[in-house]
């Protein structure tokens, strides 16, 4: 396997987009999806949900989503496929294609390592 590194920056756009899909893209797996900013710093923005199989709760900062993104991309996070991984490096050159589908696995990359569900 070959890795290639992709510099990336989440952009305040980029992230916004993300919170929205997040919201549409996690409905048939989570509940009670909610984000809000704690501070004014970037690593203090939090989005949470509750997982409708395990019922916990979890939270993700801004930097475990990038780190999620990061994962994705360079394939460490499993159940993703090159397809897949495309759809959500596109994202970061154009928050507009950021759709509900990356905004799930983004989600899920971010609070289980790898995307579990659908």
């Amino acid at each position: 396997m070959i890795t290639i590194q992709v510099p990336f920056d989440i952009t305040d756009e980029w992230f916004e987009q993300y919170i929205e899909s997040a919201h549409a893209g996690i409905v048939y797996w989570a509940h009670g999806s909610r984000s809000h900013r704690l501070a004014d710093e970037d690593d203090m923005t939090f989005f949470e949900f509750v997982d409708d199989t395990t019922s916990i709760r979890h939270g993700i900062s801004r930097v475990g989503i990038a780190v999620a993104v990061e994962r994705i991309i360079d394939g460490s996070a499993k159940g993703l496929n090159a397809n897949n991984r495309s759809m959500v490096l596109r994202s970061l050159h154009d928050p507009g294609d950021l759709d509900a589908d990356v905004g799930d696995w983004v989600t899920q990359a971010a609070a289980f390592g790898e995307v579990v569900y659908g």
